[in-house]
């Protein structure tokens, strides 16, 4: 569910942002930030479920113009 929802969000609003240049902070819950990782990573759901993605700790993508992944860094 979360899926259908934040991929279209991703695709139609945030990417062309980041891909012009813009940083952006997204902020969101577990589940929404599960489901961008799944699409952004390129994983599965059994993958992502074990994800542990800690509260209040960013995490930084950094992207290519093709909108691949080409860096992932936590800051902690």
């Amino acid at each position: 569910m979360a899926l259908r929802r934040v991929i279209p969000y991703w695709q139609h609003v945030i990417a062309p942002r980041v891909v012009s240049g813009e940083t952006l902070l997204l902020i969101g819950h577990a589940n929404m930030l599960r489901a961008l990782t799944m699409y952004l990573e390129q994983t599965d759901e059994n993958n992502v479920m074990d994800l542990h993605i800690p509260t209040g700790v960013p995490v930084l993508y950094e992207m290519s113009e093709d909108k691949t992944i080409s860096g992932r860094y936590i800051l902690e």
